[in-house]
Parts: structure tokens; C-alpha cells; sequence
């Protein structure tokens, strides 16, 4: 695990120093479609009480579409509420994944893995401990850390 961990670091460095310039315009890109700063800090988490952390994000979304209430499984994975607030350049950032290039830090402090399982939102977390334990308990006895992929 331990050689896997430095494996992830270093080769988070390098793609992020590759994908640097990509980073930066897909930026300045969504600075004028959101007409907002576009990386933020979002919560995240493999459950409630387990491996949480704050992950670095590109934002394609405006902060006040984000928000949906959470009643079904459905709302966890898909955010079908959110498909039409996005953007045509934040619908492609996310169909491609490059949306994810700022999690590369995250790897880089050791607080992610390059593979492993997706954090969730906390909101996300709660719902899916009241709506679908079984999932949740899955989630608790995961031993790696929380993965871009």
C-alpha cells in the first residue's frame, strides 16, 4: 500500500504539471461562463465519520443551481435536477473528466489515491444512510482511500 501511495503521488505531480495549461484555460473559460472563481473546496467524504476531507474542484455549476434536495438514490449519483443548469463547456468538462484534473492535489497531500472509491458529498452520504443503509455499510468497511477514478 505504502509503495502504491508514493507511485500515486508522483505521478499526480507529473500530470498536474502536464495538464497545467489546460487547467488554466478551462479557467479562465469558466471564470466568463459562471462569472465566478472556478476551483473551489467542496466537503467530501467515504462516509460520515470516515476519511473526510476537503477535495479541490472545477466548478460547473453556479453556486446557487447546486443545491437540490436529496430524496432518492437517484439524487446521489445523477443530479438529474442539475442536467439542464450546465453549461455547454461545463457539460463537456464533465463528459470528459477534465473537471477532475484539480483532485490531482489531493493525491498529491495523500489524501486521495489516483483508483479507489469516489468520495461523496456529505449530503449525498446522509442520504444514502437514510435511504439505503445497506450501501452506507459498504461504504464503512472500505479500507483504501477515496479515489479520482
Amino acid at each position: 500500500m505504502y509503495l502504491k501511495n508514493i507511485f500515486d503521488r508522483i505521478l499526480a505531480f507529473i500530470l498536474l504539471i502536464l495538464f497545467l495549461p489546460f487547467l488554466i484555460v478551462f479557467s479562465i473559460i469558466l471564470l466568463f461562463e459562471l462569472k465566478s472563481f472556478p476551483i473551489y473546496l467542496q466537503e467530501r467524504g467515504l462516509t460520515l465519520e470516515k476519511n473526510r476531507f476537503w477535495i479541490y474542484k472545477l466548478k460547473t455549476i453556479k453556486s446557487r443551481d447546486r443545491n437540490i434536495e436529496h430524496k432518492t438514490e437517484e439524487d446521489i449519483f445523477l443530479k438529474t435536477a442539475l442536467q439542464d443548469k450546465v453549461k455547454p463547456f461545463s457539460k463537456w468538462l464533465r463528459k470528459t473528466g477534465l473537471d477532475e484534473l484539480p483532485q490531482l492535489v489531493n493525491v498529491m497531500m495523500g489524501k486521495m489515491c489516483l483508483i479507489g472509491p469516489r468520495p461523496l458529498m456529505i449530503e449525498d452520504l446522509e442520504t444514502m444512510k437514510r435511504i439505503s443503509p445497506e450501501i452506507y455499510t459498504r461504504r464503512e468497511n472500505l479500507k483504501s482511500l477515496p479515489g479520482i477514478s
